[in-house]
């Protein structure tokens, strides 16, 4: 059997299927996937998100300090060399990455490069990081990009177009609509009672809590909200290294409430109490989540988004506002105080879920692969 390794310095919980279900598919089409995984490192940790798989290889995550910039070395460069195609994560602080690149040229496995195509989040689109990013990413033999935007990008940047595999970047959004569907009204009234929520209209934020996610900007906004609107409320959900903005504003302002991670089934339950999924900052893929519950998804045009972006389609499943408290309350208040409105696009959000699952992701990436090999 021909084998593919698969490289992730950490395995996060929304993955989990994801692999599963392509090692099943690779397997009927006569190839074997390894999967090595490292542990989380740094704010990482905080997250408290990690996933795991009783058939993925452990390796050790070593982290180094070079000119002032933190690098991981990956211990699993030898037992690469046993597989036919390695694929690998776009950052700069792998250094994994530059030897496989660089073995590739002296008959190592042929090397794919799975990512964003760049650093969206960069302040310096123009800087060394960036420069260094995209000198490397023209040596890849294949390229994985998560979404359109990412094969833009590339192609921008040189890279051939037949050797993209766009793969829709996605979750596990058919066990989401699962749990939604069994959730009884019952458990719902029961969880209002339970965090006393009296509003009826509430937001919902679902994600890990790092400063690219505005936390602040966050609360700031569901003030003005709670100006305009009396009985509007706010739920945040999730971990992360600005934990303690959620924790102190939930302890400040009875009409928030800040219940930590929340997996599967019990996060679509207090998702499930939202009308509005409220995220100003970076938007990645709990685009997916806010429209799998059918909760339209309000953002800013704050140029820190993932990919995952382009499933927005503004006015139609969401909103991205410009970057003002003041544009982007007025959206969200428009919407809360027009019913008919805000049920269409609850509706939309169902529609546009079907269209990014955990299921086309593997058929996208077997694609892929079997075009590289």
């Amino acid at each position: 059997m021909k084998k593919v390794g698969i490289v992730q310095s950490r395995l996060t919980h929304y993955r989990v299927r994801f692999y599963d279900f392509l090692r099943k598919e690779l397997y009927k089409k006569g190839i074997e996937l390894k999967l090595y995984v490292g542990k989380a490192t740094g704010c990482d940790l905080t997250k408290r998100d990690e996933g795991n798989i009783n058939w993925a290889i452990p390796i050790k995550n070593r982290s180094i300090k070079l000119f002032n910039t933190e690098f991981l070395w990956q211990s699993c460069f030898n037992e690469l060399q046993k597989c036919d195609l390695v694929v690998v994560t776009q950052e700069n602080r792998l250094l994994i990455n530059y030897l496989l690149l660089l073995k590739r040229k002296l008959g190592g496995p042929r090397v794919a490069l799975w990512g964003h195509g760049r650093n969206l989040q960069s302040s310096n689109p123009n800087g060394i990081k960036e420069i260094w990013r995209r000198l490397w990413l023209k040596k890849a033999d294949w390229w994985f990009g998560y979404t359109e935007l990412t094969k833009t990008i590339l192609v921008k940047n040189g890279y051939p177009s037949d050797r993209i595999t766009v793969v829709n970047n996605a979750i596990d959004t058919k066990e989401l609509l699962k749990f939604s569907d069994e959730i009884r009204p019952g458990e719902l009234l029961a969880l209002k009672d339970n965090l006393r929520i009296k509003g009826t209209t509430v937001g919902v934020f679902c994600g890990a809590l790092y400063p690219e996610k505005r936390i602040e900007f966050l609360i700031q906004a569901a003030q003005k909200i709670k100006e305009e609107l009396k009985d509007f409320e706010l739920i945040i959900i999730g971990a992360g290294p600005d934990a303690g903005i959620a924790t102190k504003a939930a302890q400040e302002y009875p009409w928030i409430y800040y219940v930590g991670p929340k997996f599967g089934r019990e996060k679509v339950i207090y998702m499930k109490l939202g009308h509005v999924f409220l995220m100003p900052g970076l938007v990645g893929l709990a685009i997916l989540d806010a429209f799998a519950i059918g909760l339209p998804l309000f953002t800013t045009d704050c140029k820190l988004h993932s990919p995952e972006i382009s499933y927005l389609q503004n006015s139609k499943n969401g909103c991205m506002t410009p970057d003002s408290i003041e544009s982007y309350t007025s959206a969200v208040i428009k919407i809360l105080t027009n019913p008919p409105e805000l049920e269409l696009m609850r509706e939309n959000c169902k529609l546009d879920v079907e269209k990014y699952t955990v299921e086309k992701m593997v058929d996208n990436f077997v694609f892929g692969l079997l075009s590289c090999l």
